[in-house]
């Protein structure tokens, strides 16, 4: 009895290691095209132009009082939007942001005041954005707060970036499947690991405004070339083996 429990002891342990090396075998419930699989992940990304353009000038000032303050700034915001609306712009393409009154303190005493906002411009004419700052600064903004450029639409990237990640999924899986001695087959399983789309890319932000580097002065606008926007996205693939 001892000689035959010594003898199957080494099978019983090698069908045991045997299993672990060929992975899970299949239970009642387990669907048999996922018995031999093949599974990758792949990334892409899309470089595309942005077809939309947000301008955002500041208008600062300074008074006495908070009252005067406010007084000031209305008034000289209202002629940056009234130069924009001259220049072509709708109501619907203009926006103001970001309104605050505020003390201004020495030696832990009030000497006066200073009011902010923001004059936001949107625009599809990129060609413009130089422009735009030279309108705003020229009626009186005196800060150029930011440029931003982003996609209006992004859903054509997104399906791009998408089909290149599958492309490539199929690629590395063809790749393992002819290198083990096995033919790729048909996917089973795709998931999308998470396509990010970019909000915008910040051009200038926090520049000091001149008045006289502006239209009225004859100097042309500054020059402005949109960056590219990336459209990332990554999926996870389950091919068949055959």
């Amino acid at each position: 009895m001892r000689a035959r429990l010594r003898t199957i002891l080494p099978m019983a342990i090698g069908a045991i290691i045997l299993g672990a090396l060929m992975g899970p075998t299949i239970s009642s419930g387990q669907d048999p095209d996922l018995r031999e699989t093949v599974t990758v992940s792949s990334t892409s990304s899309v470089d595309v132009p942005p077809d939309l353009a947000r301008i955002s000038v500041g208008v600062n000032v300074d008074a006495a009082t908070a009252q005067e303050a406010a007084q000031r700034l209305s008034a000289d915001t209202n002629r940056v939007v009234d130069a924009y609306k001259a220049a072509g712009f709708t109501e619907d393409e203009l926006s103001i942001r970001d309104v605050n009154v505020f003390q201004r303190r020495k030696d832990r005493q009030v000497i006066g005041y200073t009011a902010t906002t923001a004059v936001v411009v949107k625009t599809t004419e990129l060609d413009r954005v130089g422009e735009i700052i030279d309108i705003g600064v020229d009626a009186g903004a005196n800060t150029v707060r930011g440029v931003d450029f982003e996609l209006d639409d992004d859903s054509a990237a997104i399906k791009q970036a998408l089909r290149q990640a599958m492309e490539f999924a199929k690629e590395k899986a063809d790749v393992l499947a002819t290198t083990s001695g096995r033919t790729l087959g048909r996917a089973l399983v795709i998931e999308e690991g998470g396509t990010r789309a970019p909000g915008s890319v910040d051009f200038v932000r926090g520049v000091a405004a001149s008045a006289s580097s502006g239209s009225s002065g004859g100097a042309p606008s500054f020059p402005v070339i949109p960056p590219d926007l990336t459209v990332r996205t990554r999926i996870v693939v389950t091919f068949a083996l055959q």
